[in-house]
């Protein structure tokens, strides 16, 4: 919903003042609208704009828009922080492991920190990722590697030919981690932050080199010894 306003924001005052744009962030190009309103009262107004002019109805309008995208911005950000405090406590080890932003999407997947304890390691790995594996289990389709934890740096950064195996690595003490949360209390995300980077290391390591794809050349030359039994 934020993204949506924001970019209707954009497209709106884009037609009085389009030169603004690039020359923004998101965030200031909100705080700028929502106080100056037209391009000539703007602190960085260009000398020429290209942009039609903007009549005081419209000009209250889009300040007004502007005001609720600041509002909907403040909102997420309130939400965004109750949720990390919040998370932290029901699953620290987790939170310090994948950030909290992460701990929480996947608690809320698994349905509560003792459901996450619970789930072995490849289900964790696959949560977020449920319409990709129903695809595959229904058709035959690649099947999927990761579901929310393509969010994590470590596996979104990575070759693609990595990220299903640092995947794996990360469930895994996201897994034990989750345990320690839900049953014994102990603080074990140091330890196990410290086994995942010599883990990721090593798949590095070993995958450090793109395979060569064969997939194509076999389905060619399946093709061509059919179109020999034809003939």
């Amino acid at each position: 919903q934020e993204n949506a306003i924001v970019e209707r924001l954009r497209e709106w005052y884009g037609l009085h003042f389009p030169e603004l744009a690039p020359m923004v962030d998101a965030g200031t190009y909100i705080d700028l609208v929502a106080l100056h309103g037209r391009r000539e009262r703007m602190p960085i107004a260009p000398a020429e704009s290209v942009g039609a002019e903007l009549g005081d109805r419209e000009e209250e309008e889009l300040k007004s828009f502007a005001g609720l995208a600041k509002h909907v911005a403040g909102e997420r950000k309130l939400v965004e922080a109750y949720v990390e405090r919040s998370v932290r406590e029901l699953a620290p080890n987790v939170s310090e492991l994948t950030g909290p932003i992460i701990a929480a999407r996947l608690v809320t997947l698994a349905g509560s920190v003792e459901d996450l304890a619970r789930a072995p390691a490849g289900t964790v790995q696959l949560l977020g990722a449920e319409r990709a594996l129903f695809r595959h289990l229904r058709t035959g389709s690649r099947p999927p590697k990761h579901g929310v934890l393509f969010q994590h740096p470590l596996v979104h950064r990575a070759p693609t030919w990595q990220r299903g195996a640092i995947a794996r690595a990360l469930a895994g003490r996201i897994a034990m981690a989750a345990r320690a949360d839900a049953y014994t209390k102990r603080r074990i995300a140091p330890d196990l932050l410290r086994s995942l980077d010599s883990a990721v290391i090593e798949i590095r390591r070993r995958k450090s080199e793109r395979p060569a794809r064969t997939t194509g050349h076999r389905t060619r030359n399946k093709r061509r010894s059919k179109k020999g039994r034809r003939q």
